[in-house]
């Protein structure tokens, strides 16, 4: 991707009301960091992002949009202060609960000044005009929305927006993952193949090897939205994005780097559910099926084997990457006595570290089901239909909820993220509790057993630097990844407190040197039962 160096402005409110409208004064075109260029004006205009109600803002006449405020709809925002980056990703959006209010105001009314700043804003890996405002940022619908090309359906952000002037409102559409929506398997039933420059995803009970992969491949690489058909029916939307992340190396400096191009797809989740429930019969034998999956599959390691009156179900580990067992793919693959058969991809199985064993667990037969776990939940197989689902596992003995962590050392001290900083990789340590919300964190068990823990203020995870498996290791916190570095069991310490123990190698979260100075070092370490590694969690108010 060419680098793109924009101008960015600052919005700085006089009041507590954050609405603009209007046209952006001529005071100034482009100044040193801080200069004022502009004025903010109020709106009566209401702003939708995928049909729920956002506060939206306007500077020089185009509506203007709270990027930070997009995390209480799942977005993903990530603040690097050292390089002054902002990073946004929709596409693995995940609606939250939280719907937030939005009012009209009056057009016209001056509500602040508008100031430059030298933040740089990506949104799904591109980079983007933007304005902040008190520590926050904003960006334009209408160029979100805006597309090179009239026929493109989306902008090169993946997204497009429908103005209605009758009530004025502005409506943002975003394309995302959803195959999370998706009934039959969760999506673990579709596969794709090309044919004349057009994608088409086959689904069902699949009778051709390796066709479940999300990457496109090398004679099928678009960088604009494009559709998805299964047979002459659209189904689902794919699209491209680049990915740019900023990272820390080993000697503590700050990077922006671009990993390549993505995809992703947005599906007709009713239709494509109703195509998957009607799966096309078979064109092998059960013998061949069987052939393929035990045989002919080199690398590949079989952990389990199930056999029922009419199916066979394997549980296979995929081969170590060439560039070592970082982490190892397994799958599922269920095969039934017609021939046909269907292979849970390994979304749901992926191995994070060599030292997480063992891959399935408690596999059970019982009543034409088969029940197990794995690092990502409990899962049921209906062996009948072949139709895998998530299981309910007993809640966690500390609810769901916003906690301080408060060390059994002394009261009143607390896990804190270092000088309140939003940015990846920020060191946590030992603070006096001032309520402040880097000291709150938001507490979630998962279906595997595990927790996480996300602090309030940067929307970012606890987090084991490097995923180490040392005692001593550091903690920090770190942008949702979904590796084991991130997840925590809880166990009972006794009188209201409880150890915190990383799923990387059973280590507890400790204070070092069981020191209670402000800014004493958060790391994990050995158990060794003494109140360094006991903690209590105290419900936010």
């Amino acid at each position: 991707m060419n680098k793109m160096i924009l101008r960015f402005v600052t919005v700085l409110l006089v009041t507590g009301v954050l609405s603009f409208c209007g046209t952006m004064s001529n005071e100034a075109a482009y100044g040193k960091v801080g200069d004022r260029v502009g004025s903010i004006y109020s709106t009566d205009i209401l702003a939708y992002i995928n049909d729920r109600p956002v506060p939206a803002y306007n500077i020089g006449g185009e509506t203007v949009i709270v990027l930070e405020d997009l995390i209480e709809f799942g977005f993903d925002v990530t603040y690097s202060d050292p390089l002054r980056t902002l990073l946004v990703y929709t596409v693995n959006w995940r609606p939250s609960d939280v719907l937030m209010y939005a009012t009209r105001g009056v057009p016209g009314r001056i509500v602040g000044g508008i100031y430059e700043t030298d933040i740089i804003t990506y949104v799904n890996g591109l980079p983007i005009r933007a304005y902040a405002l008190n520590g926050k940022t904003a960006v334009s619908i209408e160029e979100l929305a805006k597309k090179p090309v009239r026929e493109h359906e989306y902008s090169p952000y993946n997204m497009h927006a429908v103005w209605d002037g009758a009530n004025r409102t502005i409506s943002l559409y975003f394309l995302h993952n959803n195959r999370y929506w998706l009934d039959n398997y969760e999506d673990k039933n579709i596969g794709y193949k090309v044919e004349n420059n057009i994608l088409h995803f086959e689904v069902g009970r699949f009778n051709a090897p390796y066709q479940f992969h999300y990457r496109n491949t090398a004679d099928f690489q678009p960088r604009t939205s494009f559709p998805v058909y299964y047979g002459n029916q659209r189904v689902a939307t794919g699209f491209a994005y680049q990915k740019v992340d900023v990272s820390i190396d080993r000697n503590g400096r700050h990077m922006l780097s671009e990993s390549g191009i993505y995809y992703g797809y947005y599906f007709n989740a009713p239709l494509l559910n109703g195509i998957a429930s009607h799966l096309p019969k078979p064109s092998t034998t059960y013998e061949e099926a069987m052939e393929l999956f035990l045989t002919k599959t080199e690398g590949e390691t079989l952990e389990y084997r199930i056999d029922t009156d009419h199916c066979t179900v394997l549980f296979k580990l995929m081969p170590t990457p060439p560039r070592g067992p970082r982490y190892r793919d397994a799958y599922i693959v269920l095969i039934n006595k017609d021939g046909s058969y269907q292979r849970f991809s390994s979304d749901y199985f992926r191995i994070d570290a060599p030292n997480i064993k063992p891959r399935f667990q408690n596999i059970k037969l019982a009543n034409n089901m088969i029940t197990f776990n794995c690092y990502y939940g409990g899962f049921i197989i209906d062996t009948r239909n072949g139709v895998m689902r998530k299981r309910e596992l007993p809640g966690g003995i500390i609810p769901n909820g916003t906690y301080y962590l408060e060390s059994a050392l002394k009261p009143n001290m607390v896990v804190d993220v270092s000088e309140v900083s939003k940015d990846a990789y920020a060191n946590v340590h030992l603070w006096t509790n001032v309520q402040n919300d880097n000291q709150k964190l938001e507490v979630e068990h998962h279906l595997d057993g595990f927790y996480t823990f996300k602090f309030l203020h940067s929307n970012q995870m606890l987090n084991v630097q490097w995923a180490s498996p040392e005692s001593g290791a550091n903690v920090i916190q770190h942008s949702l990844d979904g590796t084991v570095a991130e997840r925590w069991l809880i166990r009972n310490a006794g009188n209201g407190y409880y150890y915190i123990v990383s799923s990387i190698n059973g280590k507890y979260l400790d204070v070092s040197g069981a020191n209670t100075a402000n800014g004493t070092n958060i790391q994990v370490y050995d158990s060794n039962g003494t109140n360094a590694q006991k903690w209590r969690f105290v419900p936010v108010r």
